[in-house]
Order: structure tokens, then sequence, then C-alpha cells
């Protein structure tokens, strides 16, 4: 099966942690984004945890990257697990509602991750969504996550980390 070809041929079998090799037997896309995202306590996931607000591009954030709120300046990795999971729920019900095909749960997460980074009205109003809806994936893969031209900008400057996400997010998407 190529990298293009969206058939599934076989059951997914889950995330592969990109970090240690190691495959995650059947998970569905809520799960796989979830862990991707959040790790666990001694992995950070892809968003890191920090308990206190910190400058994020051009606002604050806290957690596992959600705006903190005027005077926030301490919360708990329970509680932003919780918001997380239901802000991942979130996600991959706006992918199901604007994506035209059907997904593995691996591209499902992989949507819902980089909706969850550039925003959903980003997302919506991307080339490359519009790209993947009429079922290009060659140019939806290049407007997604090239490491040039992809989502890898804030400020017009290209920044190392979106690249290094958007790298993740191909691989996921990507994966069997």
């Amino acid at each position: 099966m190529g990298l293009l070809d969206l058939t599934p041929k076989r059951k997914p079998v889950g995330l592969l942690d990109l970090e240690f090799n190691v495959e995650i037997p059947d998970l569905d896309s809520s799960s796989i984004l979830f862990n991707a995202l959040a790790g666990t306590p001694a992995k950070n996931g892809w968003e890191g945890f920090k308990d206190t607000p910190y400058k994020d591009g051009k606002v604050m954030s806290i957690g596992f990257g959600r705006r903190a709120n005027k005077g926030e300046s301490k919360t708990t990795r329970e509680a932003e697990e919780s918001w997380l999971r239901d802000r991942v729920n979130q996600e991959i019900d706006f992918i199901r509602d604007n994506v035209d095909m059907d997904l593995s749960p691996n591209q499902e997460a992989s949507l819902a991750s980089l909706s969850y980074n550039i925003g959903r009205n980003a997302f919506k109003n991307s080339k490359a969504l519009k790209f993947l809806n009429q079922g290009d994936i060659e140019s939806f893969a290049f407007e997604a996550f090239d490491p040039q031209q992809g989502f890898v900008k804030m400020g017009g400057e290209i920044i190392p980390g979106l690249q290094n996400r958007r790298k993740k997010e191909r691989l996921m998407f990507f994966e069997n």
C-alpha cells in the first residue's frame, strides 16, 4: 500500500510512539490524540505540560497549551487532562464534520492534532482541507505538513518546533 492510498487494507493498529518506537495497539482516534498531546507524567507529549502560565506566541497558555484565563496562576495535571479529554473529543467531532472522506483513527487523530494546534478556523479555511476533501492527498500533505510551506510559521518565521510537530502529524496520518 502506497503512502497516498487511503483505502484501509487491514485494521489500523494504533499510534506509533515516535520517541520510543513502540506501537500502542488498537486505540480509537480520541485515545491516540490524547496520548500524543498529553503523553504521561514521565514523558511529555507533543504539547508538553506546564502548571503555570507561559508565553505561547502572542498569548498566555497553561497546561497542555490551552489559553490561560486572566489572573490564572497555577493548574494541576489532573485538571488539565480532564480539560484535554473534552477538547480532544471536540476536535475529533470537528474533523468528522469537516472532512468528506473516511479516515482511519490515526488519520483522524493527526488532523485533530493539526486543528488543535493551528485553530479550527485556520484548518477549515485552509488549502490543505480543500485538497483533502477533493481527494488530492499529495497536495494536502504538502499544504499541511511540508517543513517549509506547511503550517510551520508564526509571524512569518519558520519555527523548528512546528516543523517537528508537522513531521509527527504526517507520520501519524500515513501510519497504517
